[in-house]
């Protein structure tokens, strides 16, 4: 025979009565005990309760509306943090003779606990269960319900119970936790895009580049950041690559952090007959591609941001060097790039068969790097052009430059070229002797502030066959690390399969 409401009334209250607090309701039935299961009502059929109750115990006037329809205040209540509120908590526990607090790991979290608990502001007298985790490394696992409902239970009855289940440290080893992974970048091919951008506390570095069987664009950031925020690329690393613009051939790709939208990225990419097209991140559709702003391109520098967020793109065709300019506007990322005739002054120190393969805006004007062989074939000498001086300087390397670019740090200028197989990095204000990479059909430089007390840096990645590699040397030209295969190592739960994908 069932027991009567007002008996139910008077008995306990469990609030997560359909989830990890379910097996409660049995084991006070067995025991004798009138109990009321409080759930939002999605899965009232779980657990063997006296009385079932659909309500969303987070709401405190809900609570408090339930409350006041009631004969009798609950003697115990037991409730699940994740169901509940500081607040509605606080009035299902005013007045009843225990109160128990079911609290999930997070609770012991070492990045931020305290602020979660300090949250609640819980009477002295509540009874706190934190749950843990239980099994060794490797073989770690949350608790059953039937774990954590007899645990709290046990708690509510004695108040010298365990207040631990499991365990919550190393906090490293809980199921799930991120753990380092390591994994090599897929293949790519040409030349790639390096750039450091704004995002993360001292501004990663961006790099793309064409997949190598021809089907899109991989994406990847190296962490410039010196706190590891256990997300992502662990710091002075690369993360996993993500691909985007599939279907799509590329064999040039460049990338460019813009001002404008504000901080979105441009990527220009150089499809094997000739189209340049505009792709554009922005943090609400991630890559879109914007059309194509040219054909018939042999060589293309990045996209420049000048000193008042003009975008610039220069480029060579078989017809000559083009320049296209844009302003953005609210429109953006739609942006209307238009060609002109003036704006460039360097464009008029290259000869008509050379290649624009680099361009940067240095101080208060474009400066190019061009390719040149007096023969339309993409193999010579390298050429920069400066917008201010309006003079040509030929660069001294051995063999025959194929590409190349041109980044421009406050004065500074560094110029990566590759020449008879080889790369090398050109310190324009620098040591005169080149700084050899090693072997490289293409390279890409581009200068990077790695903390603000540290002295900037040129970083370069290189591509030989379908492999990128990481450089970095100081001002002087001197290394700062032993070059690098650019490779995934990044945090990422234990079940996650690959550090690549798709955006």
């Amino acid at each position: 025979m069932g027991r009567s409401v007002e008996d139910a009334r008077a008995g306990y209250v469990v609030v997560g009565s359909s989830g990890v607090l379910a097996p409660i309701g049995a084991a006070l039935r067995s025991a004798g005990h009138p109990a009321a299961g409080i759930s939002r009502g999605s899965r009232l059929e779980q657990g063997d309760w006296d009385e079932r109750v659909a309500l969303d115990a987070r709401d405190p006037d809900a609570v408090a509306s339930w409350l006041a329809t009631r004969d009798l205040l609950p003697r115990t209540v037991i409730a699940y943090a994740p169901a509940t509120s500081p607040e509605a908590f606080a009035r299902l526990a005013d007045g009843c003779e225990v109160a128990v607090l079911v609290v999930p790991s997070a609770w012991s979290d070492p990045g931020g606990s305290d602020a979660l608990a300090a949250s609640w502001q819980l009477a002295d007298d509540v009874r706190v269960l934190r749950l843990g985790w239980t099994g060794g490394p490797g073989s770690a696992r949350w608790h059953t319900a039937e774990e954590i409902s007899a645990a709290a239970l046990a708690l509510a009855l004695d108040p010298a119970s365990e207040e631990m289940l499991g365990r919550v440290r190393p906090w490293d080893e809980r199921p799930g936790a991120p753990v380092i992974r390591e994994e090599p970048w897929p293949s790519v091919t040409g030349g790639v895009g390096f750039a450091q951008g704004v995002y993360g506390d001292q501004g990663n570095l961006e790099l793309v580049a064409a997949d190598a069987a021809g089907d899109g664009i991989w994406v990847g950031w190296w962490n410039a950041d010196d706190e590891d925020h256990r997300a992502g690329a662990v710091p002075g690393s690369w993360s996993g690559a993500k691909r985007f613009a599939d279907g799509h051939g590329y064999v040039q790709v460049s990338i460019t952090q813009a001002v404008a939208g504000p901080s979105f990225l441009e990527v220009l990419a150089l499809s094997p007959t000739g189209d340049l097209d505009r792709h554009v991140w922005t943090p609400t559709d991630g890559f879109t591609r914007h059309g194509t702003l040219l054909h018939d391109v042999v060589a293309a520098a990045p996209l420049v941001v000048d000193g008042q967020g003009d975008h610039w793109v220069v480029a060579s065709t078989t017809d000559g060097p083009v320049v296209l300019h844009g302003r953005p506007d609210a429109a953006y990322p739609v942006l209307e790039l238009e060609p002109v005739q003036t704006g460039v002054a360097a464009l008029a120190l290259l000869p008509r068969t050379a290649w624009v393969v680099g361009a940067t805006w240095h101080t208060d004007h474009l400066d190019l790097l061009a390719v040149d062989a007096g023969n339309g074939k993409a193999s010579g000498v390298a050429l920069w052009c400066c917008g201010a001086t309006d003079a040509a300087a030929t660069l001294r390397v051995d063999g025959d430059v194929t590409t190349g670019s041109i980044a421009a740090q406050g004065n500074s200028l560094a110029v990566a070229v590759c020449a008879a197989g080889r790369a090398v990095l050109v310190l324009l204000a620098g040591p005169p002797a080149p700084t050899d990479l090693g072997p490289a059909e293409n390279a890409t430089v581009t200068p990077v502030q790695v903390g603000p007390d540290r002295a900037p840096e040129w970083h370069v990645v290189t591509t030989h066959g379908t492999t990128a590699t990481h450089h970095r040397h100081r001002a002087d030209g001197a290394a700062v690390t032993v070059p690098q295969p650019v490779a995934a190592r990044a945090w990422a739960t234990p079940d996650t399969s690959s550090l690549h994908g798709h955006l």
